[in-house]
C-alpha cells in the first residue's frame, strides 16, 4: 500500500494531467458520483455471477495467474459489469441526497439516540444472528437509536388569531 501511494505520488503530475482531457473529465464526473454505490455492490455483483458460472453452470475458474485466467478475466469483468448495472442503476440515487435541516433534539436525545444505535450495533457485533432473542433486541436498539435520532420535521410557526 505504501509503494503504492508513493507511485501515485510521483506521478500525480501526469495523472492530473489525463484527468483533465475533456473526455476523460467528462468521464470522470459521471463515475465519480457514482463511485460509493459501485464500492458497496460490487461484491454482491461478483457473488451473483460467481454463484451463478461457478456453482449454476459447473464451470471451473483456472489457476490464477496462468493465461488461460489472464485472457478470461474481461469476460469476467464484463459479465460483472452487467450484473452490476441495475444495481448501480437502482442504488445511486441515494449518493445525491438534498442538504438535511439542521438537527432540532437536542444535545441529551442526540446522545441517547447515538448511545442506543451504538448497543443495538455492539449486539449484532459481539453476539451476531444467534438463534433466541438477542437479534430482536439488538434490532430494537439501533431501530429505537435511529428513531430517536431522526430530527423533527420543523413546524410552521402559529399566528395567533384575534377574535373581537
Amino acid at each position: 500500500g505504501v509503494g503504492q501511494i508513493g507511485l501515485a505520488a510521483a506521478l500525480r503530475p501526469w495523472i492530473t494531467e489525463f484527468a483533465g482531457w475533456p473526455g476523460v473529465a467528462r468521464a470522470l464526473r459521471w463515475a465519480g458520483s457514482k463511485m460509493m454505490t459501485v464500492y458497496l455492490w460490487h461484491m454482491s455483483a461478483l457473488f451473483v455471477v460467481a454463484a451463478v458460472v461457478v456453482v449454476g453452470l459447473g464451470v471451473s475458474t483456472p489457476e490464477p495467474g496462468t493465461s488461460a485466467w489472464l485472457s478470461g478475466w474481461p469476460h469476467w469483468l464484463l459479465v460483472l459489469v452487467l450484473a452490476l448495472w441495475p444495481l448501480l442503476r437502482g442504488f445511486v440515487r441515494f449518493e445525491t441526497l438534498g442538504a438535511a435541516s439542521p438537527y432540532r433534539g437536542g444535545t441529551a436525545r442526540i446522545m441517547v439516540a447515538g448511545a442506543l444505535t451504538g448497543a443495538g450495533l455492539l449486539v449484532f457485533t459481539v453476539m451476531g444472528f444467534v438463534p433466541g432473542p438477542v437479534p430482536m433486541v439488538g434490532a430494537a436498539l439501533l431501530v429505537a437509536g435511529l428513531l430517536l435520532g431522526h430530527s423533527p420535521a420543523p413546524t410552521a410557526p402559529q399566528i395567533p388569531i384575534y377574535q373581537h
